[in-house]
């Protein structure tokens, strides 16, 4: 099961994007579903990082997928060896 260890709140910025930073701990093969209702996005444009916490790589071979599940939710899924620590970055 997913841990999420480090929560921020959404951030507006003056330029008009909004983020959102989740710090999740996946083990192999697992789906994380990342509920943000306070970053709604209807019709899901929207840029997804995920940055491995050790090595600071930008969407790390380890992460299989990521979808954008509906609206409010999207979906990571870690690879067959993807067990770590990743910074999930949302922007608006």
């Amino acid at each position: 099961m997913a841990t999420v260890a480090t929560g921020y709140p959404v951030k507006e910025y003056k330029s008009g994007y909004t983020r959102l930073v989740t710090q999740v701990t996946l083990i192999n093969a697992e789906v994380y579903a990342l509920d943000h209702a306070d970053l709604n996005d209807a019709s899901k444009i929207r840029k997804v990082y995920v940055v491995d916490n050790t090595t600071g790589t930008v969407n790390p071979a380890g992460i299989a997928s990521i979808v954008l599940t509906d609206a409010d939710t999207t979906t990571i899924t870690a690879g067959a060896a993807g067990a770590g620590t990743y910074n999930i970055v949302i922007e608006l």
